[in-house]
This record gives structure tokens, C-alpha cells and sequence, in this order.
């Protein structure tokens, strides 16, 4: 039985990973197909989703000890972001590529930082760029969508990460610290 550690479905095997993604894929897209029929989204949105649903799964099934880099996963992340913008709208503008840019960082960001917590107090090594990457969406919605509402969005957000960031000062290894951060 092959399991992936360090994951929230641990103990399940990778075939069974694998039969219920891809039973969640098809049924994702069998949504995505009605409404092209429906006439309320377009064929990429199916394209797109299934390519998207499809990496995902294989990339779940097998990453146990052989799992891509943070950048892979956040990648996956921002291109469920894109499915939503094609199914919704039809197409993606720059807004919504810069948006799936800063999903991208975020969990860049969230996923190194949570690697680094889990690592030895030895072995921590501290750096600035995975939390600016954490920190980048924030600053773009900051300078693009300006208010109340968002300023104190943002403001929660970052204290939230903020207090992920101090409980992982500690060199006892805590899960709290790092599952803040994770999308």
C-alpha cells in the first residue's frame, strides 16, 4: 500500500487517490459540459478543466516522496482559479491572470514556509522571499481595489500570517504554525 505522509489523507492508497479524483474530474466536467450546453460557458472552460482536473489527480496519486515543487502545486491552484474565471465569465483578462499569479505566489510562499517548519531546528533557515510571495496578493489588492472592506481583509489576512510566522519561531516543530498558511 502506498500512502503519502505529511498529507491529510495520509493513509489512503494511492489507487484509491487516484479512483476518487478522478470519479471528482469527471464529474466536475460532466458540470462544466451541461453548462456549455446551456450555453453559459464556453469549451475551454472544459479544455481547461480537464487538462487542470487531470495533472491534479496524477500529481496527488503519485507524489508520495516525488512531489513537484511548490511552484507545481501552486501552479495547480491558480489554474482552478483560471476554470472559474472561463466557466463564469467565458474568458480571462489581466485581472484575472494577475490574480491567478498571486494565488501562485501565495502558495509558493505558504508551502515553503510550512516545509521550513517542519524542518529541525537545526536545519531552519530563515528568508524574506517566501513570505513576500505569501504577502504578494495582499499588496495587489491594496493597490488595485482600494476600501474599507478591503483594507481590513488584508489587514486580518496579515495578522493571521503574521501569527503562523511567530509560532514557527519556536524550535519545537508545530503543526499549527504551518497549517494557517496552507490554501
Amino acid at each position: 500500500m502506498t500512502t503519502r505522509p505529511a498529507h491529510p489523507s495520509a493513509a489512503a492508497a494511492a489507487k484509491v487517490v487516484f479512483r476518487y479524483g478522478l470519479a471528482f474530474v469527471i464529474a466536475g466536467l460532466i458540470v462544466l459540459a451541461l453548462l456549455v450546453l446551456l450555453g453559459e460557458t464556453s469549451i475551454g472552460a472544459v479544455v481547461t478543466g480537464g487538462v487542470f482536473g487531470l495533472a491534479l489527480v496524477i500529481n496527488d496519486t503519485w507524489q508520495n516522496g516525488r512531489s513537484p515543487a511548490p511552484a507545481f502545486a501552486g501552479a495547480f491552484k491558480g489554474g482552478v482559479y483560471l476554470i472559474a474565471t472561463l466557466a463564469t465569465v467565458g474568458s480571462s483578462g489581466s485581472t484575472v491572470w494577475l490574480g491567478a499569479f498571486g494565488l501562485l505566489g501565495y502558495m509558493v510562499g505558504a508551502r515553503y514556509v510550512a516545509q521550513s517548519a517542519r524542518a529541525a531546528p537545526s536545519t531552519k533557515k530563515r528568508r524574506l522571499w517566501p513570505i513576500a510571495l505569501v504577502g504578494s496578493p495582499f499588496a495587489y489588492v491594496l493597490l488595485h481595489y482600494w476600501s474599507t472592506l478591503t483594507l481590513l481583509a488584508a489587514a486580518v489576512l496579515a495578522l493571521w500570517i503574521v501569527r503562523s510566522l511567530r509560532l514557527m519561531q519556536s524550535d519545537t516543530p508545530s503543526v499549527e504554525a504551518s497549517s494557517g498558511l496552507r490554501g
